[in-house]
C-alpha cells in the first residue's frame, strides 16, 4: 500500500474507535439523565442480575433474574410513585400487605397477625385469604426474611399472585445498591417458601431473556467488522492494480513475451516474478556469484545444446508460486510450489559438482535451476534438471555451495 492508503486506512481506523467510544457514552449519558446520582449503584445492580438498564418514559429501570426469579427494579422521581420498586415473579398463591402502622392504608382484606409481638407493634399485615397468610407467617424462615424487608417506615410489601413488590418511598441512603441487593437476595428466599404452598406449582413463573448486546459491545463489534472490511477491500484494490501493472502487450504477464505466453496453460492470474519477490539476502547472495535476480531464466535445460529454453517463476494473488519450463513451444514442466525466495540458473558445467543430501544426480547435460525456499534452512534448496524428457530432482547439502557462474 502507498503512504496515502495507509493515511486514509489509519484515519478511518481512528474514527470508528472514537465513535465505539463516543456513541456509548453519549447513550449511557442519556440512559442516566437525571439518575446520574445512581449510575454506580444501577450498574452494580445491573451486574448481580446479570441484567439490562434501560429508561421507561422518566424512569430508570432494571431487570434480569435472582436466582431464577424474574426481577424488575424500577427508580422513579414522579412524586405520586414511590421513589423504588422492586418486583420479583414468585409462585404466590395468595395476596398479602403489609404496611406501617401508621400507614393511612387501609385496603387489603382482614387483618391478621404474625404472632411475633415485636413486629405486630409496628406493622399491619392485611389479606384476603387469612389461612394461607397466617400458614405462611407461621414458618421461621420466611418472616426472617418479611422482617428484613419491613426496613423502615417508609417500605410497603404487597404480596399477590404470581409476585411479590417491596415499594420504599425515597431512595435508600448509604449505598443503596447493596440495600436492595439485600432485599432482593430476602425476596428471593421468601419466593423460595412461597413454592413449598399447596398449589404453588400449578403458578407459571418465567426468567426474564438474556440481554440483548450492549451498544458498547455491538460498537465495538461493527467497529472490527468494518475496519477489516476496509483492509480486505484496500489489500485486493491495491493487488488488483498490482496486476494489471503486470500485464504487458498483447495481454501476457510483464517479461513474458507474448509469443512464449501463448503457450503457457491457465496464465490468467498469474504474474512474472520479480527482484522484489525474491529475498534481499539471497539477492545480494546472488550478485556475489555474478548472476542477476530474474524471474525468466535463459538455459539449455533440455540437453538440446542450443541454449534457448526458457523457464519462468509465476506468482499469483495468494503469494503462491509455480515453476515452468518450456523447450521452445512445448512446456516441459509445470509445477506449484508453496514459497519460493529465490531462482536461479545452474550451468551444466557445474551441476554435477553439486553435493546432494537427497535425491538423484544430475547428468551434467543439461542447465539446472535452483529454487530457495527458506533462506534460513540450508537445506531448503532444490535443483531441478532433465535427462531427456524426465525431470531430475535434488536436494543439496547446502544450496550456498551451488555455484551460479
Amino acid at each position: 500500500m502507498d503512504t496515502n492508503t495507509l493515511l486514509i486506512l489509519a484515519g478511518g481506523v481512528v474514527l470508528i474507535a472514537l465513535a465505539a467510544v463516543i456513541i456509548p457514552y453519549i447513550n449511557a449519558s442519556r440512559r442516566f439523565a437525571g439518575y446520574t446520582e445512581l449510575r454506580g449503584d444501577a450498574r452494580a445492580i445491573e451486574h448481580f442480575l446479570k441484567g439490562e438498564t434501560f429508561r421507561d418514559m422518566d424512569d430508570l429501570v432494571i431487570t434480569g433474574n435472582t436466582e431464577g426469579y424474574r426481577t424488575t427494579i424500577r427508580f422513579s422521581q414522579d412524586e405520586n410513585t414511590p421513589a423504588v420498586s422492586l418486583r420479583m415473579d414468585v409462585p404466590a398463591t395468595f395476596d398479602l400487605v403489609i404496611v406501617p402502622k401508621d400507614s393511612p392504608v387501609t385496603e387489603g382484606g382482614q387483618a391478621v397477625r404474625t404472632g411475633n409481638d415485636q413486629f405486630d407493634a409496628k406493622w399491619v399485615v392485611r389479606t384476603t385469604q387469612p389461612t394461607q397468610a397466617r400458614i405462611f407467617v407461621a414458618g421461621n424462615t420466611a418472616m426472617a426474611q418479611i422482617r428484613k424487608l419491613c426496613c423502615s417506615s417508609k417500605t410497603y410489601v404487597n404480596l399477590e399472585r404470581g409476585a411479590l413488590e417491596i415499594s420504599e418511598l425515597t431512595i435508600p441512603e448509604g449505598s443503596p445498591s447493596r440495600h436492595l441487593i439485600d432485599h432482593m437476595e430476602s425476596m428471593a428466599i421468601v419466593g423460595k417458601q412461597l413454592a413449598l404452598m399447596p398449589g404453588a406449582g400449578q403458578v407459571k413463573v418465567e426468567r426474564v431473556s438474556a440481554p440483548r448486546p450492549t451498544n458498547k459491545v455491538l460498537g465495538v463489534v461493527i467497529a472490527i467488522v468494518a475496519v477489516c472490511t476496509g483492509i480486505v477491500a484496500l489489500a485486493n484494490y491495491e493487488h488488483s492494480k498490482g496486476m494489471d501493472a503486470s500485464v504487458g502487450a498483447g495481454g501476457s504477464p510483464v517479461g513474458i513475451p507474448s509469443d512464449e505466453a501463448l503457450y503457457i496453460p491457465n496464465l490468467q492470474g498469474w504474474r512474472l516474478a520479480a527482484r522484489p519477490d525474491f529475498d534481499p539476502a539471497l539477492v545480494d547472495w546472488m550478485k556475489q556469484s555474478n548472476a542477476q535476480p530474474a524471474g525468466r531464466l535463459e538455459g539449455d535445460f533440455s540437453g538440446g545444446g542450443a541454449g534457448n529454453d526458457h523457464a519462468y517463476l509465476l506468482v499469483n494473488a495468494t503469494g503462491a508460486h509455480r515453476l515452468v519450463v518450456m523447450t521452445g513451444k512445448d512446456v516441459k514442466f509445470d509445477q506449484p510450489f508453496g514459497v519460493v525466495q529465490l531462482v536461479a540458473k545452474v550451468p551444466k558445467s557445474s551441476i554435477r559438482d553439486i553435493k546432494i543430501n537427497t535425491g538423484s544426480p544430475a547428468t551434467g547435460n543439461a542447465d539446472g535451476i535452483l529454487l530457495v525456499m527458506n533462506k534460513d534452512d540450508l537445506h531448503s534448496g532444490l535443483v531441478l534438471s532433465f535427462n531427456g524428457s524426465s525431470p531430475v530432482t535434488a536436494v543439496p547439502e547446502n544450496y550456498k555451495s551451488t555455484s551460479l557462474e
